[in-house]
């Protein structure tokens, strides 16, 4: 019973991040090129301008909202259940012009002081309706982001909304592959809500008082957002720091590839929606790995505490929350490779990611035999520049070693974390078991949790801009070996190991 709950406290942070959500478009999947050019990314002091706010909503959209924040309770248990009715090629996302932010209706209900506010279908955060509103709009990286802040004197709640991006099918599928792709329900989930507006919400305090996180007390909400905070904040008369303080934990960001999960977005997020820079930011965190908190800290701000619980109380004269987001948006990642500023060398290296037997990772997924495609790929590319990673290395070790990899290959698992430390335009080639069913090794039912999170390696490597492989060995255990020759012969269609 223990290794149940264990399992399902590994998976939830990464399903977390997707909402399934049922269309009817059968429309053809769209497949990216499979090379990306680097790009310039903007600084975050782009001119500011106002951002007309619609006074007049319908009163037919006003009425409803009123009505579900009326009714919605945020310590109420909610049962998560799958769509049944989720159709293939559920494409429907990709299609026609995005649709407008859910900016106006719902600030206009006839509320006074704290009340619930839906920011996104089903995710409702404590919001003042009689603060003072002001809105800005700039342009980060060729996105327009958009922020209305409420203050209410003591404290000022930025709500920032993020425009739809596009999702992709990974490269390398064969058709019956890509058949097989759509039975998966959570590979449905991305060409939905890439093209929602992503919504959240920051939280500046003055002589503020709060845990790290307080997501249990937050039960109710979907799978799309985090939620974090469900009571409204409460000044103190003697805030422990002075300046501005940043506090995060929960959702395992503790654990070094959850941190990247979690972590890397919520940073990004209160920098964004504040437009405090990090250097004159302190945070106060529960990440606990060396290695991200040496990332904490070249993204610029100083740590004052890290390995914090999450329930541990901090304060502040100017203390930084985040109520509830998203996690799932490449401005969050244009932000991290701005500030972390990796080196750009030429990109020579095929680095191959083993997993188990001394190299990290767990008792499952194991390729066997993956350190014998270094072979035949150094036949191609010299020896010096096909690398066998088994772990181990600081920060700059890391950085050092996968700026230059122009491809990374292995199983999934943790150690494809370290794309992280890679350049766009790098190619992620990931190599996993499926049955001619279309589930996964030790996946029994459609509807519940599997056995890997198979969504992380592919959504962050399209969201950090590099190019996602996928090769697939069919109908063979969760640990397996690979078919040597197949996979050189697949791999001609990779630019990178050609």
């Amino acid at each position: 019973m223990n290794l149940i709950y264990i399992s399902v406290a590994i998976i939830l942070p990464f399903l977390i991040r997707f909402q399934p959500k049922k269309t009817d478009s059968t429309a053809t999947p769209e497949v990216p090129t499979t090379t990306t050019e680097p790009k310039q990314i903007n600084k975050l002091d782009s001119p500011i301008q106002s951002v007309p706010i619609n006074k007049n909503p319908p009163k037919s959209i006003n009425k409803e909202a009123k009505k579900r924040a009326q009714n919605f309770s945020p310590y109420k248990d909610t049962v998560f259940t799958e769509d049944k009715e989720m159709k293939e090629n559920n494409l429907k996302a990709q299609n026609g012009p995005a649709p407008e932010p859910l900016i106006p209706a719902n600030f206009d209900l006839d509320f006074e002081g704290v009340a619930n506010l839906e920011i996104s279908p089903g995710v409702f955060v404590l919001h003042n309706y009689s603060a003072t509103r002001s809105s800005r709009k700039f342009n980060f990286n060729n996105y327009s982001i958009d922020i209305v802040t409420f203050d209410s004197g003591f404290m000022k709640e930025h709500f920032v909304w993020l425009p739809p991006f596009k999702w992709y099918l990974p490269n390398g599928l064969t058709k019956k592959q890509i058949d097989l792709f759509w039975k998966q329900p959570e590979n449905h989930w991305h060409f939905d809500d890439s093209n929602m507006w992503h919504t959240g919400v920051v939280w500046e305090i003055t002589n503020g008082e709060m845990s790290h996180c307080n997501e249990d007390k937050c039960k109710n909400h979907n799978y799309t957002h985090h939620l974090n905070y469900c009571e409204w904040p409460k000044p103190t008369s003697n805030p422990q720091f002075k300046g501005n303080l940043f506090a995060f934990g929960g959702h395992l960001i503790e654990i070094f590839q959850h941190f990247f999960d979690n972590g890397v977005p919520h940073m990004a997020f209160a920098s964004i929606a504040t437009g405090i820079d990090p250097k004159d930011v302190t945070v106060s965190t529960a990440a606990c790995n060396g290695i991200t908190q040496q990332i904490v800290q070249r993204l610029g701000f100083k740590i004052k505490t890290s390995c914090a619980s999450k329930s541990a109380v901090v304060s502040a004269t100017n203390l930084i929350v985040i109520p509830s987001m998203r996690v799932l948006h490449p401005a969050y990642y244009d932000w991290y490779r701005m500030k972390m500023n990796l080196p750009h060398p030429e990109q020579k290296d095929i680095i191959i990611i083993p997993r188990g037997g001394g190299a990290g990772g767990g008792n499952a997924r194991i390729i066997y035999n993956v350190r014998d495609i270094k072979d035949p790929l150094a036949k191609i590319h010299g020896n010096d520049h096909v690398i066998i990673h088994n772990g181990g290395g600081g920060l700059d070790d890391l950085i050092r070693t996968f700026s230059k990899a122009k491809a990374i290959v292995g199983p999934h698992g943790g150690a494809f974390y370290n794309q992280f430390f890679a350049n766009e335009g790098t190619d992620i080639i990931e190599m996993i078991p499926q049955m001619s069913s279309g589930k996964y090794p030790k996946q029994n039912h459609w509807d519940r949790l599997i056995p890997f999170a198979h969504l992380s390696m592919y959504s962050n490597t399209l969201l950090l801009r590099e190019n996602f492989w996928r090769y697939i060995t069919m109908d063979v255990d969760i640990n397996f070996n690979i078919n040597i020759d197949d996979f050189m012969k697949w791999s001609k269609q990779v630019p990178s190991l050609k």
